[in-house]
């Protein structure tokens, strides 16, 4: 198999764990070419390296591979090579998540993993992850970014239904209930049943409406439902992470 070299591709770390004795493996999403896993030789003997080397850092980096594992190359900081807007988005990574909001990245971060394959490009992904960094920053409700994070990533899988009609065409009503059939669509159900959404949410976020707290339950059990054949039943760490600090503060539990 022919080597393949990759040079300067604007890249972001999604997670980091201890490879041999003195390496680090790494897997990140890419630009151009999705998620992928490399080898960084001797990084946790070099300070500079692995302090680059974080979540949520964004890079350019450099790699050869001959398989879906790759040999890191090269590695410089992105925001100190291009100019905000070169790439269609601002730096939010720059910046610390902190507190909650951290949780909720490391979320987004497992998500990717549990969902995408390795070298599977998909288009649209890297803004999209992007930009939900970037209103994790802001006042916007960390349930609102979550769970339109999770419909557009269950969209550009291509999964994504619409969401004011039933798979049949029948036109979805506010005051009746519905449940998300995977790989199908909607499909009209009871009120009683535990897969249960009503129209009216339905409805709202069918115009992208995700910030209504009286459809918070909906909004993640209809995600939840889609995102299912993909994440299977492994517990999430950045969920018990979450949930630990929910209980400190005594709040609503969003993912």
């Amino acid at each position: 198999m022919m080597i393949q070299k990759v040079e300067f591709e604007p890249a972001i770390i999604l997670h980091r764990k201890p490879y041999k004795e003195t390496s680090l493996l790494v897997d990140l999403l890419t630009l151009n070419y999705g998620r992928i896993a490399l080898v960084a030789n001797g990084a946790r003997k070099s300070r500079d390296k692995a302090g680059l080397l974080q979540p949520f850092q964004m890079l350019s980096v450099s790699w050869k591979s001959r398989s879906d594992l790759g040999t890191l190359t090269q590695v410089e900081l992105m925001s100190a090579l291009v100019e905000d807007g070169d790439l269609g988005m601002d730096f939010p990574w720059v910046k610390r998540l902190q507190g909650s909001r951290l949780y909720c990245g490391l979320y987004l971060n497992e998500l990717i993993i549990r969902c995408i394959q390795r070298v599977q490009a998909i288009d649209g992904l890297f803004q999209l992850y992007c930009h939900s960094l970037e209103l994790l920053q802001s006042d916007i409700e960390e349930a609102v970014v979550l769970r339109s994070f999770e419909w557009q990533l269950i969209r550009l899988l291509g999964y994504g239904v619409s969401l004011n009609q039933t798979r049949n065409g029948i036109d979805i009503e506010p005051d009746k209930y519905y449940y998300y059939h995977v790989g199908h669509g909607i499909d009209e159900t009871t009120s009683s049943s535990p897969q249960a959404v009503s129209g009216a949410a339905l409805l709202e976020f069918h115009c992208g409406q995700w910030h209504k707290a009286e459809f918070a339950k909906d909004a993640r059990q209809l995600t939840w439902q889609a995102l299912q054949p993909f994440i299977g039943d492994k517990p999430f760490a950045s969920r018990r992470l979450y949930q630990g600090l929910l209980q400190q503060q005594k709040s609503i539990k969003i993912f």
